[in-house]
């Protein structure tokens, strides 16, 4: 599928404190570069994008093995051919929907209608599945989920509206998660739309499944 358009804004939630995996998620290795490295750089079209990027756990780790990130929190910052700018949450303990809302006051001082929402942990599907997500965008629209054999997927695409609708939750309440919000949503204001790249699915949860993808990108 052909880059026609510039890609909304990135939301990548990279604060929690990576208890599973043992160390940051962020600063693991694939090949050569960092997995926060590795999901800035997939993320380009004919445009410089946008990626918001929030830090919580950890940060004296980021500042120090990725420069650019204590450079990216006092302005935005270009590295590849994008616009970073990092956020920190100071209450990453209270989970990830802390740190998405704090990435999300951010977007909201932006021009752009709808952000890319995707945990640090997932690693950016192919190209096309972003692009086959913008093909049914439209202004009446909360939200938009990659869906592969009846099951959605990451990198959910959500509008200024309902971004505005999450801030306002309160972090702590049982109900606020992404996908609880989304449930509650009426049916005209989302949908999904079918892909074929597994890759939505993915989840480098632990060090097998990291070995796992790993392993994939070599074959």
């Amino acid at each position: 599928m052909p880059n026609l358009m510039p890609l909304p804004p990135l939301l990548i939630l990279s604060a929690g404190s990576s208890t599973r995996m043992g160390h940051p998620k962020g600063l693991i290795k694939i090949e050569k570069e960092t997995l926060l490295e590795y999901q800035v750089k997939n993320y380009t079209s004919h445009g410089s994008e946008k990626i918001i990027v929030v830090l919580g756990a950890h940060l004296d780790q980021y500042y120090k093995q990725l420069p650019w990130t204590l450079k990216a929190r006092e302005n935005w910052y270009k590295l590849e051919s994008n616009h970073i700018k990092v956020v920190e949450n100071p209450l990453y303990e209270q989970g990830q929907f802390s740190s998405l809302q704090i990435g999300l006051r951010e977007f909201l001082k932006l021009k752009e209608h709808f952000i890319f929402i995707l945990p640090i942990d997932v690693p950016l599907p192919d190209e096309d599945v972003l692009y086959r997500i913008l093909t049914v965008l439209n202004k009446n629209l909360y939200v938009i989920t990659p869906e592969l054999f009846g099951r959605g997927g990451h990198p959910v695409l959500i509008s200024r509206e309902f971004a505005t609708h999450l801030i306002n939750l309160d972090p702590q309440h049982p109900d606020s998660r992404l996908d609880k919000q989304i449930e509650y949503l009426d049916p005209p204001q989302k949908t999904r739309i079918g892909v074929a790249d597994p890759g939505i699915h993915l989840n480098l949860n632990n060090e097998e499944h990291l070995q796992r993808f790993l392993d994939n990108l070599k074959s």
